[in-house]
């Protein structure tokens, strides 16, 4: 579901900023039948004045996230089309936010959206069935024009490890091929496109070292690091990144431990993984990453300070990331 825009207007700051953020479960006040119980206006413990906090929350955020907010919002854990369009119209309006779109699941609580200041070129949502395996969190890509060249980013929810990280983790890997067998496809027709993948993959980024090597996982430390490349995002810390690598900034980032904490433990589940052209030197490039730990979503022991429904408090239990790409 999507909307569009009229042409970017250049606003000579020689960059493009991408957020990404897991909002933790944003769902309207209209009873769709597919919410989560605690969002279910139908059984009363939800409302609009409630969804109108969590979109002046979430809009606080992006605002503050990049002087002017940034160019590019990559969104996962909205409920549909709806609430994206309210967060602009209502909340970010005057910012330019013009392009939006939303994956449409059915019976999926929660989808992935982005909203932009830059016109979509085109939308694409990938994803997966087998006979064990129906995907209930597509893929969201869209290619954009900077200048004479194309920035292709993929928003992505993979699946949770809820019943067992190593027993979800063939469902993560599916996710992963789908995303690397795309990008193997316009690398083909567009060698050194410019390409990068982002949202909440639900592993760290070193998920394969942390495990021991006991298993394969959908985010692998270099291409031939597990033995299945070909069925991985291989990841890697070097710049510029190997060829068929994406680079992984979590393996150099030390501002922060994670994005998000479970158990009392810190983890990279979030991403901005930037494909080998951002690197080449030419054209649009990999400027900078960084966890967006503003002081007002953090706690005093500086973890995400969550949402709380019945406090009416807080904003995710996940803390967004910012990537600066260079246009000059």
């Amino acid at each position: 579901m999507c909307r569009c825009s009229l042409p970017f207007p250049d606003n000579g700051s020689g960059s493009i900023t991408i957020l990404t953020y897991n909002v933790q479960n944003i769902f309207d006040a209209v009873d769709n039948g597919t919410e989560y119980y605690e969002y279910d206006p139908s059984n009363g413990s939800w409302n609009e004045a409630l969804y109108n906090l969590r979109l002046l929350n979430l809009s606080e955020v992006i605002k503050a996230s990049v002087k002017g907010g940034p160019d590019v919002v990559a969104l996962q854990e909205i409920e549909n089309l709806h609430v994206a369009e309210d967060l602009i119209d209502r909340y970010l309006k005057g910012m330019g936010y013009e392009d939006v779109c939303v994956t449409a699941k059915p019976d999926s609580a929660v989808q992935v959206g982005i909203i932009s200041r830059i016109p979509f070129d085109s939308v694409t949502i990938h994803d997966f069935f087998t006979d064990e395996y129906e995907s209930g969190r597509p893929v969201l890509e869209v290619k954009i024009a900077v200048g004479s060249e194309n920035l292709y980013l993929f928003n992505n929810h993979w699946k949770s490890r809820l019943g067992g990280a190593q027993e979800t983790e063939e469902q993560r890997i599916m996710s992963a091929m789908v995303v690397e067998g795309r990008i193997r496809s316009i690398l083909l027709a567009e060698p050194g496109a410019k390409i990068v993948v982002a949202g909440d993959l639900n592993e760290s980024h070193d998920e394969y070292i942390r495990n021991g090597g006991v298993y394969r996982t959908a985010l692998c430390p270099g291409a031939d690091s597990t033995g299945a490349g070909v069925s991985c995002l291989p990841v890697s810390g070097k710049i510029p990144p190997d060829t068929g690598t994406l680079y992984e900034p979590w393996f150099n980032e030390t501002e922060r431990e994670g994005s998000y904490c479970y158990s009392g433990s810190w983890e990279t589940v979030d991403h901005c993984l930037a494909g080998e052209g951002l690197f080449s030197g030419n054209g649009l490039k990999y400027l900078s990453f960084s966890v967006t730990a503003l002081p007002f979503i953090v706690d005093g022991e500086g973890l995400p300070a969550a949402w709380d429904k019945e406090k009416g408090t807080g904003y995710s239990d996940h803390l967004p990331l910012l990537l600066t790409l260079g246009t000059e």
